[in-house]
């Protein structure tokens, strides 16, 4: 689907299908696309390559996404990449604003939650933290986690990372198709999406020039 926003200096093309990941829908594993949009400067068709910008919303695992209704509760903002990439992409930039499987899609991450390389997730998602995250799934009617049940939240942390990487793959894979230079890829996001930005970038070594986490939430890798 592509909508017309040249008069604000960029082109939108949304829904656009980067890859896929697992997730259990009533007790059975199954695939479901994952999807970005693409946000490309008006007018400027062909020439040279321009730099690419993956943006990633945070929201605690939990919640915000592409295109998503602004929220400001119990202390969190919905970080709207989509205002970063109506920024930029006038610049010459064109940007990507991905979603991720978060933890109400129940992910089943490629990752064991105990692989070489990852934090304890017993030690990293601390009681203080749950309890911060208990605002958020009160908000949401879910139920509230505790230390025996903190591998939901870990299994949202682990598959974010490996979506955000899928997403650079395919940005990288599909260069011509966008028009950019493959060597001046930039990740970045806000707290859930920042750390989806450091653990894609270092703990499974994506691909990007450049890294901007604003800031980071919690890190599923060990970056020692």
């Amino acid at each position: 689907q592509v909508e017309a926003e040249e008069v604000f200096g960029y082109k939108l093309t949304t829904d656009v299908v980067y890859g896929e990941g697992k997730v259990e829908q009533d007790g059975k594993a199954v695939m479901r696309d994952l999807k970005m949009d693409v946000y490309q400067p008006a007018g400027d068709e062909g020439g040279e390559a321009k730099p690419a910008v993956v943006l990633v919303h945070g929201g605690a695992w939990h919640r915000g996404g592409r295109r998503f209704p602004p929220y400001e509760q119990w202390g969190g903002v919905h970080s709207m990449m989509e205002g970063y990439a109506k920024l930029l992409a006038p610049q010459g930039y064109v940007c990507f604003v991905i979603e991720y499987r978060l933890v109400p899609d129940n992910p089943i991450p490629e990752i064991a939650p105990d692989a070489d390389g990852l934090q304890d997730h017993t030690k990293i998602l601390t009681d203080a933290g749950l309890d911060r995250l208990a605002l958020v799934r009160t908000e949401m009617g879910l139920s509230l986690l505790t230390k025996d049940d903190s591998l939901v939240l870990w299994n949202g942390i682990l598959a974010g990372a490996e979506d955000t990487k899928k997403a650079v793959t395919h940005v990288r894979d599909s260069a011509e198709t966008y028009g950019i230079d493959p060597d001046r890829i930039a990740l970045g996001g806000h707290s859930a999406g920042a750390g989806n930005t450091l653990n894609a970038a270092f703990g499974l070594k994506a691909d990007v020039a450049a890294i901007f986490p604003l800031p980071p939430a919690v890190l599923g890798f060990n970056m020692q």
